[in-house]
């Protein structure tokens, strides 16, 4: 008999040659019985099973009887044997063994990488996006996935021997390199992102004027100026000479006076009110070509890896390299910070700065500068690779990867990053203070001033009245 190693490396250095590691391809074997003992045969179904041959048929011949028996490993046990005859059809010899895997788990390595993958502090249990959606393609194959947290990425698939697991959620650049495991893209990539400081500047009198545009500020007045000049020298002249036509010019002049008088006001009012509390305008930069112009200093590391930074001369002369030995200010910082994971973690690299900072504190300028192809590891030697990757394109074309995303990112409309001193952040944010209601002081002294103005004017117009 054969040494068990010999026959399984057999096995993996013919799978090898020709192309066949991860691949649901059909294989046939055909088996001479009169050279292989049935302890061989066991060790031989063992490897190809080791080897991820899913898909496969057994011809096992024997010279003496002249007979062929076509065997197809059991569907929910693959080292057993089951007898097909020459007659039945594809789909009994090659049954779709992949829709259904029995119960076969996933077996998936995992990190801390929220929102995708992290541990729950209450359950303990591992949840996340990625945790969702291969649940659901589990689901779908009949059977479910057993996720191991570990603290860092451990590496995985050492040797050809290595089933500890079938896939992981790490995520990794592509860099076109020979890898001891078959790539899995998952739906999201690594889009890089500047996160931009949030500045402001004071304002104390011009939400007066913020209600309306000029071109509509400059039709009031102008329409103001005209009932003003009918009213004093018009009006009278027009009822003495024309008293016939004055009822069908001064009725309709007085009902638009009263309907934009009504409208203008209430409208005025509400958009005044809504905005009382902006006493702070956004002066960051929002797009990247406001950024370039901007002094905003952007802390960078490997500057070389940057095609926008060379190609922009302006943003690569105000870009620092960022020595992690060092201690910076984040508060005045742009940084560089993957797109779709921007609020969990910028808490973590402004913390490596020397000064952690939440989400509320920076804009992030939704227009990626780089963009790269990331990947996962999935075991070269097990044939689900195929399918499972059809069920992510499958799913991710059918919006349930964006689905998952707004379901963990989003909470009653707002960014939800599960951290304790986050969650404060934003709630002492939420909260008004003193100085947003100066304005409504300035905008009564307005009022006021104006009612006072109008009062001496009134009293003027009397006593020269009484005196003329």
């Amino acid at each position: 008999m054969k040494n068990k190693l010999y026959i399984l490396k057999d096995v993996l250095d013919t799978l090898q040659h020709f192309g066949l590691y991860g691949k649901p391809k059909k294989l046939i074997v055909l088996i001479d019985m009169n050279q292989v003992t049935m302890a061989e045969l066991k060790v031989l179904k063992e490897s190809y099973q080791h080897a991820g041959a899913i898909d496969i048929l057994y011809v096992l011949e024997h010279s003496n009887s002249y007979q062929l028996n076509i065997m197809i490993p059991a569907r929910h046990n693959r080292t057993t044997l089951v007898r097909r005859s020459a007659e039945s059809s594809i789909e009994q010899l090659f049954p779709d063994r992949l829709s259904n895997l029995s119960g076969q788990p996933y077996k998936v390595a995992c990190i801390e990488n929220r929102p995708l993958t992290y541990r729950d502090a209450s359950s303990g249990r591992i949840i996340g996006i990625d945790v969702d959606f291969i649940d659901i393609i589990a689901k779908h194959q009949r059977t479910v996935a057993l996720f191991k947290h570990t603290p860092d990425p451990i590496k995985l698939f050492k040797s050809w021997y290595d089933v500890e697991f079938d896939m992981a959620t790490y995520r990794m650049p592509h860099g076109g390199l020979a890898y001891p495991f078959t790539p899995l893209y998952f739906p999201n990539q690594f889009r890089w992102c500047l996160a931009v400081p949030k500045t402001y500047d004071r304002v104390i009198h011009d939400q007066v004027i913020w209600p309306y545009q000029p071109s509509l500020w400059a039709m009031l007045l102008s329409l103001a100026a005209f009932l003003i000049v009918y009213r004093l020298f018009l009006r009278q002249p027009i009822r003495q000479q024309y008293p016939g036509v004055f009822p069908a010019i001064d009725t309709p002049l007085q009902m638009l006076r009263m309907l934009l008088l009504f409208l203008m006001t209430e409208y005025y009012t509400a958009k005044l009110t809504a905005i009382l509390g902006l006493s702070e305008v956004p002066i960051y930069p929002r797009t990247l070509a406001e950024f370039s112009s901007s002094p905003i200093p952007l802390l960078a590391s490997h500057l070389s890896g940057y095609q926008y930074l060379l190609d922009n001369p302006q943003v690569h002369a105000k870009t620092i390299e960022w020595n992690f030995s060092a201690q910076y200010d984040p508060t005045g910082l742009a940084l560089l910070q993957l797109c779709d994971l921007f609020p969990f973690t910028v808490g973590d690299t402004t913390q490596i700065m020397g000064k952690r900072l939440s989400h509320h504190h920076y804009h992030l300028i939704d227009e990626p500068i780089s963009t790269s192809i990331c990947i996962s590891p999935f075991r070269k030697t097990s044939p689900r690779l195929v399918r499972f990757q059809q069920y992510v394109t499958r799913l991710n074309e059918a919006g349930i990867w964006n689905q998952l995303v707004s379901k963990w990112m989003l909470k009653d409309g707002r960014v939800s990053v599960l951290h304790g001193a986050d969650e404060r952040t934003s709630f002492r944010s939420s909260i008004l203070e003193l100085f947003h209601f100066v304005p409504v002081y300035v905008i009564g002294g307005y009022l006021y001033t104006s009612a006072l103005i109008i009062f001496i004017l009134e009293h003027l117009v009397y006593r020269l009245q009484q005196r003329f």
